[in-house]
């Protein structure tokens, strides 16, 4: 054991903890400790989870989407107030991503994690959206069409969320889209209304308090990225991609899917075709030329491979696109895609 590992050893002991007695508990502790900051950091935090985490089944199953998200739920429900949202979402994450950090070590895979990892990102997203929904629907009044039907709300996730591939180090690509901007909510527009409900979830996802963050969350997909409003009407975002969107946005769209709140808007990207995916011949066309005229180089294979373009692989004109608006944003993206477990290795050990 190394000084550092000792160090951390000594720590939780002091702080309470008690070493497995067995061998699988005591190997499963040892792995953690010498892992690095980030898994023992989360143990010392709570030294009990511990002998919850060596007992987990889900150690040695994969866990199934529908049990992290009512999870997630059980651990959210009743919170007093917003702060208490944040306080109630962060500890389940402490739990979470110390059992996922253990599946990194060696008691699980790379794609396990990954999928696990992006269920957790939907279950505290929808969580949020639940919470601060009723809660801004009691401040303002309930949102509703001009017909007086419910409004609708929804988060899409993008990217490696959309993907179901967030790794340790991941930020999750999210955008938020509304049903209608005929109605209101109270004396409020519905734009207004899902623009602060777009802030609170972002806010109650990233923002650091005392016990971390949950996840960055990075809204530059949405239409006009980050020039453009946080939420749009499906109508405002169907005019946006008919007339200005460019490839790269209809390509990031590849992987798009319904994370959290109204899954009756689950159809959002067949509601934008064909703007948003064209037929493949346009599309690589169109994907050649963008990427002749800013001299970037085009995987011709992966675009021919019906699998690749449906799984949103063919990231060379969406990163060559994204360098023109922000380079050093699209470099990390490219370098995160391209090292995705030697990142997760780097930060738990």
């Amino acid at each position: 054991m190394d000084d550092d590992s000792a160090t951390r050893r000594q720590r939780f002991i002091e702080r309470g903890g008690q070493v497995p007695a067995d061998a699988e508990g005591r190997a499963l502790f040892e792995a953690i400790m010498a892992s690095g900051d980030f898994l023992p950091e989360l143990l010392l935090a709570d030294v009990g989870a511990l002998a919850k985490l060596a007992a987990d089944r889900w150690l040695k199953w994969m866990k199934p989407a529908e049990v992290i998200a009512t999870e997630v739920r059980a651990a959210t429900d009743g919170a007093r107030d917003f702060a208490d949202l944040c306080r109630r979402l962060r500890v389940v994450r402490r739990s979470e991503m110390l059992r996922l950090g253990a599946l990194e070590l060696g008691w699980g895979i790379t794609e396990q994690v990954a999928r696990e990892l992006s269920a957790f990102a939907d279950a505290c997203l929808e969580a949020a959206v639940a919470f601060c929904d009723a809660e801004l629907s009691r401040e303002l009044g309930p949102p509703r069409g001009d017909r007086g039907d419910p409004a609708r709300f929804v988060v899409m996730a993008m990217g490696k969320l959309g993907g179901d591939e967030l790794n340790f180090s991941s930020d999750i690509d999210v955008c938020y889209f509304y049903s209608t901007d005929a109605g209101a909510a109270g004396e409020v527009s519905l734009h207004h209304y899902y623009a602060e409900l777009s802030r609170r979830v972002t806010s109650a996802i990233e923002t650091a308090t005392a016990e971390g963050m949950i996840f960055r969350v990075d809204l530059r997909l949405r239409p006009e990225g980050r020039n453009g409003p946080i939420c749009n009407s499906l109508a405002a975002a169907e005019r946006y991609y008919e007339t200005f969107g460019r490839t790269w946005e209809r390509q990031a769209w590849l992987r798009a899917r319904p994370a959290a709140g109204d899954r009756a808007l689950e159809g959002i990207s067949r509601h934008f075709e064909p703007e948003v995916q064209p037929g493949r011949e346009e599309f690589v066309r169109r994907a050649h030329a963008e990427a002749q005229e800013h001299g970037l180089c085009l995987n011709t294979a992966l675009l021919s491979d019906d699998q690749h373009l449906r799984a949103g692989r063919t990231l060379g004109v969406l990163e060559g696109c994204m360098l023109l608006d922000d380079e050093a944003a699209a470099q990390r993206n490219h370098e995160d895609h391209a090292e995705h477990t030697a990142d997760d290795r780097a930060l738990i050990g």
